[in-house]
């Protein structure tokens, strides 16, 4: 069905009780949902619906989100205008087993692979402890980390370097990233993460190689810092 703007709304009937919004989905440019809805060719539709997935839109930037990101984690002179960038509101496990509602912003080219895989990761019942925009914080990501945030689009020069991060593009995010901490020598970001260090599987949120988070990325391509030799950086997925 349509809503007023312009978008298309896939409603899937989960029970007598509970109808849940699969995915409101924007027409502009070539996004591949949409063109899938349109077209009859349904196999990220039908994914969504084997996966029962709680995603619930991928839009443009709305002028509300764009007052939110602007100044911090986004600005005028940043190497990616907002019009690149997609808004994602999606339903999560938290911590407490619980459905919660998450926010991400990410590149026009990451959304579908997103989507599918934060589909993966909730038919997985892996648990994200919180998921808002990282403007909450101020832009700050030391903060954003050590309130075990997840995020993923933040304009910011990569750690410890120069050059752009990943996430200044929207190609990377961040998951349970006290749990998933950085590591360089004895620099552990956030410093809360010190509690984590032994990397303990049996600890909620925390990712290991191969595990259903690690799955659901590198099976389409993402990296893992994890995977890394120096530094480790457990929380970080990046699209190359």
């Amino acid at each position: 069905m349509r809503s007023d703007k312009g978008e298309i709304a896939l409603v899937q009937q989960l029970s007598a009780t509970e109808p849940t919004l699969l995915g409101s989905v924007d027409n502009r440019g070539n996004n591949p949902l949409y063109a899938a809805v349109q077209s009859g060719q349904e196999r990220l539709v039908d994914y969504f619906v084997r996966k029962n997935v709680l995603l619930v839109s991928m839009n443009p930037i709305t002028q509300s989100v764009k007052e939110r990101m602007n100044g911090k984690s986004w600005k005028e002179n940043f190497p990616v205008p907002l019009e690149k960038l997609r808004y994602v509101r999606f339903v999560h496990l938290g911590f407490d087993d619980k459905r919660h509602l998450g926010e991400l912003v990410v590149s026009e080219k990451a959304v579908s692979d997103m989507v599918e895989i934060l589909a993966d990761l909730y038919h997985a019942k892996y648990p994200i402890e919180k998921a808002v925009l990282v403007d909450n914080y101020e832009g700050d990501d030391e903060r954003s980390m050590d309130d075990n945030n997840t995020s993923a689009f933040n304009c910011r020069r990569m750690t410890g370097g120069r050059r752009w991060s990943k996430h200044s593009f929207g190609k990377a995010v961040d998951i349970n990233p006290t749990i998933n901490h950085y590591v360089k020598g004895r620099i552990v970001s956030p410093p809360s993460g010190r509690a984590y260090l032994k990397r303990d599987p049996t600890v909620k949120g925390l990712i290991t190689k191969s595990d259903a988070v690690y799955n659901a990325f590198t099976s389409k391509g993402w990296k893992w810092g994890g995977d890394w030799r120096s530094p480790k950086d457990y929380q970080h997925f990046e699209l190359p």
